[in-house]
C-alpha cells in the first residue's frame, strides 16, 4: 500500500487565514477524482479477507441462526412480518405484550435488503435457509460499504495512494467492525455507514464550498440516518457546529453551502415523513422514531441559516459572526425546548417505568458509563478508549500545525470525534461512533509511519517494521492486555437460555400461546416460535416487562396467579442459569421463580417434561385448576 501523504491542497509557507484568498477548489476536486479504481480494488481485497475471518469465527453459529444480540432477532421478526403481509406503515408487533401489542420505533430501511434476499431465495431454498443467507449477506454488503466509504471519506485528508489505509484502519477498529459481523442485521451498522458517508461529504463541503453536490450528499446521508434512528442527531449537531465554525472563519464562502445543506435536509425530512408515516400520524410526536419533531428540528436548522443569510451583509467581523451564531442557535434551541420538552431527556428510555429502569435498563452494558468498568473490568478500558484518545491527540496536533483550508478539515474531525468520545464516556453504546471518527486521523498517522519506514528500510526489515506500525496504532496492544489480564467474568461462565430445546418442546403445541419468560430471550422466542411473549428487550414494552418482573418476583402464589390470569399467560419459561436470574433473587423473601426452581409448584402449574439435556424449566398453566 503506497503511503504518500500528499494533501489535496498544498500548505503555504506563510500561515494564511483558515480560508485563504486563493481558491483551490478546482485543483482539489481534480485530485479527488483521480485513480478511484485503486481504492476499490484494495477495499475488495480487505473485504474478502474480513469476510473469511468472520465466517471462520462465527459461521457455524450464524448458520444455525444463533445471533449475538436480541436486536438482530427483533429485526428479523419485523422484516418477516412485512414479507408476510404487514403494510409498509404498519410497524406494530402484536406478539409482544398481547393483546395490545407494541408499536416498533424501527424504520423500514434496514428491512429492505433482508426482505429482498428472503423473497428472492425462499422459493428455492425455503424460508429458513433464505433467512440464513440474509443474515450473512446483509452485514457483509454493509461492511463493504463502510470500507469503501472510509477510503472515500479520507480522500480530502489523505492522498489517493494513502486513502486505502482508512479501510485498513476500519478493519482494525474492533468496536466498530464487529457491528458488521455476520448476523448483525439490526440498524447499528446502517448508522455507522451513513455517519461515514456524511463525514466524507462534509469534508468535501469544507474543501469545495462552492460545489453543490457535496452539500446535497451530506443532507441526503443525514436524512437517511435520521430515518434509521435518533442517534443521527449526534452527528447532525456536530455537522452544524462545524458549519458554524467554518462560517465564522470563512464568512459568505461557507454560508451558501450551509444554506444548500439545510434546505435539502429539511426538504428530504418532509418527504421522509410522508414516506414512513400514514397521513393520520403526520402530526404525531415520537422522540425515538422519525416523526414531526424531526421535520421541525431540520426546519429550525434551515431557519437558523436563513437568519444568518439575512444578517450576513451586516456582519463583517469574526466576533460579530460569533455573536450572530450564538444568538440564532439560542433561538433555535428555545424553539425546540418550548415545543418539545418531553424529548429533552433520553429519547429511548425516559418513558420506561423507574422500577423497571433500575432493574433492567440500568443493567444494560451499552447504556453504562465507561467509569462502570473501573471497579469491574478495568483491563477493558484501554480497548475502548485507546484509539479515540490517540485520534484526539492527532487531530489537535494537526490543527496546531496545519494552515489554510486544510485546518478546517481537521477542525471538523475534532468536533465530531470529541463529541462522540464524550458521549461514549457517558454511554458506552457510542464507542463504535467514536472509533469511526478515529479512523481518518489514525489512517493519517499510519501513512506517516509507513512513509518513514519506506524512506529508511528495505526488504524483510521494512515489512517487519510496517507490520509493527500497523499493530501499534490499532487496538491490538489493548486487546493483548485484555487477553492477558482479563479474568473471566461471572457472565461469561453463565449459560444463555437454551431456546433450541425450548423451541423443540413448544413445537408440539399447535396453537399460539402467551409465554411469560425472561426479558432477554423474548425476541429469540418470537423469531423461533409462533407464540407470543409478555416480555422482550425493547424499551417500549414497559407494561409486559414489568408484569414479567412482578410475576417472577411475586411474594406468594396468589399474587403470581393474579398476573397470570390478568395477562392470559399459558406457558412459563425459566432459565435458571441466565444472568437475568439476578433480577428476581435477593428480595428478602423466597420469590415465585425461586419456588419454581426448587420444585414448589402451585396446583395450577404443571411441568412440561419434554426438555432433554437442558437446564431450562417449562411449565404450562392449567386453567381448570386456577379456581382451586
Amino acid at each position: 500500500m503506497h503511503t504518500s501523504d500528499t494533501l489535496p491542497l498544498p500548505e503555504q509557507a506563510v500561515r494564511p487565514a483558515p480560508c485563504a484568498v486563493h481558491d483551490h477548489s478546482d485543483v482539489a476536486a481534480q485530485s479527488l477524482r483521480t485513480n478511484r479504481p485503486g481504492i476499490f480494488k484494495v477495499a475488495i481485497i480487505l473485504w474478502l479477507i474480513a469476510c473469511a475471518v468472520f465466517y471462520a469465527k462465527q459461521g457455524t453459529e450464524v448458520a444455525q441462526l444463533q445471533l449475538s444480540d436480541p436486536d438482530n432477532y427483533m429485526r428479523l421478526v419485523q422484516a418477516l412480518r412485512w414479507i408476510d403481509g404487514a403494510e409498509w406503515h404498519d410497524l406494530s408487533q402484536p406478539r409482544i405484550n398481547p393483546p395490545s401489542g407494541i408499536e416498533m420505533h424501527w424504520t423500514r430501511l434496514p428491512d429492505l435488503p433482508i426482505a429482498a434476499i428472503v423473497l428472492t431465495l425462499q422459493g428455492w431454498l425455503g424460508r429458513s435457509s433464505a433467512v440464513v443467507v440474509a443474515a450473512f449477506v446483509t452485514p457483509a454488503l454493509l461492511l463493504l460499504g463502510i470500507l469503501l466509504a472510509s477510503s472515500w471519506a479520507a480522500r480530502p485528508i489523505l492522498s489517493q495512494a494513502a486513502a486505502p489505509n482508512a479501510a485498513l484502519v476500519t478493519l482494525m477498529a474492533l468496536p466498530l467492525v464487529v457491528q458488521f459481523a455476520p448476523g448483525r442485521v439490526d440498524h447499528h451498522n446502517w448508522q455507522l455507514l451513513l455517519a461515514m458517508l456524511t463525514m466524507g461529504a462534509l469534508l468535501r463541503v469544507l474543501l469545495c464550498p462552492r460545489a453543490r453536490t457535496p452539500a446535497i450528499a451530506a443532507a441526503g446521508a443525514t436524512a437517511l440516518a435520521l430515518w434509521v434512528s435518533v442517534e443521527a442527531v449526534v452527528w447532525l449537531v456536530a455537522l452544524c457546529a462545524t458549519l458554524c465554525v467554518s462560517w465564522m472563519l470563512c464568512a459568505k464562502r461557507m454560508l451558501g453551502a450551509a444554506a444548500i445543506f439545510s434546505f435539502t435536509l429539511f426538504t428530504l425530512s418532509v418527504a421522509t415523513l410522508a414516506l414512513v408515516s400514514a397521513p393520520e400520524h403526520w402530526l404525531a410526536v415520537n422522540c425515538d422514531s422519525f416523526s414531526a419533531i424531526y421535520v421541525v428540528f431540520t426546519g429550525v436548522i434551515f431557519l437558523f441559516w436563513v437568519a444568518l443569510w439575512l444578517l450576513a451583509h451586516r456582519i463583517t467581523t469574526v466576533r460579530m459572526r460569533f455573536a450572530a451564531t450564538a444568538l440564532s442557535a439560542s433561538a433555535a434551541a428555545a424553539v425546540m425546548v418550548t415545543f418539545f420538552p418531553t424529548c429533552l431527556g433520553h429519547p429511548f428510555y425516559q418513558q420506561v417505568d423507574p422500577e423497571l429502569a433500575a432493574l433492567w435498563v440500568d443493567n444494560i452494558k451499552e447504556l453504562r458509563s465507561i467509569f462502570w468498568l473501573l471497579p469491574n473490568r478495568i483491563v477493558e478500558v484501554p480497548y475502548w478508549i485507546a484509539s479515540p484518545v490517540l485520534a484526539v491527540i492527532i487531530v489537535l496536533f494537526r490543527i496546531a500545525n496545519t494552515v489554510g483550508r486544510n485546518r478546517l478539515l481537521w477542525i471538523a474531525l475534532a468536533i465530531h470525534l470529541i463529541l462522540a468520545f464524550i458521549l461514549s464516556i457517558t454511554q458506552m453504546r457510542f464507542f463504535p461512533l467514536a472509533h469511526l471518527y478515529a479512523v481518518i486521523p489514525i489512517a493519517w498517522l499510519l501513512g506517516r509511519l509507513f512513509q518513514l519506514v519506506e524512506a529508511h528500510w528495505l526488504g524483510v526489515r521494512r515489512a517487519l517494521l510496517m507490520t509493527v506500525s500497523l499493530l501499534a496504532v490499532g487496538p491490538f496492544p489493548s486487546l493483548a492486555l485484555l487477553m492477558l489480564f482479563g479474568a473471566p467474568t461471572t457472565e461469561a461462565s453463565i449459560k444463555r437460555c437454551d431456546i433450541d430445546s425450548v423451541q423443540s418442546a413448544l413445537s408440539q403445541t399447535s396453537t399460539s400461546k402467551v409465554i411469560a419468560a425472561f426479558i432477554n430471550p423474548g425476541a429469540e422466542l418470537l423469531f423461533r416460535t409462533p407464540h407470543s411473549v409478555l416480555a422482550a428487550g425493547y424499551h417500549r414494552n414497559t407494561d409486559g416487562n414489568l408484569h414479567v418482573y412482578r410475576l417472577f418476583s411475586a411474594r406468594d402464589d396468589k399474587a403470581a396467579l393474579q398476573i397470570v390470569e390478568d395477562r392470559n399467560v399459558q406457558i412459563i419459561l425459566v432459565c435458571p442459569n441466565a444472568p437475568e436470574m439476578a433480577f428476581y433473587r435477593g428480595r428478602g423473601y423466597t420469590t415465585f421463580i425461586e419456588r419454581l426452581i426448587d420444585g414448589n409448584l402451585p396446583v395450577w402449574l404443571s411441568p412440561l417434561n419434554t426438555l432433554e439435556e437442558s437446564d431450562e424449566l417449562l411449565f404450562e398453566v392449567e386453567v381448570s385448576r386456577t379456581q382451586d
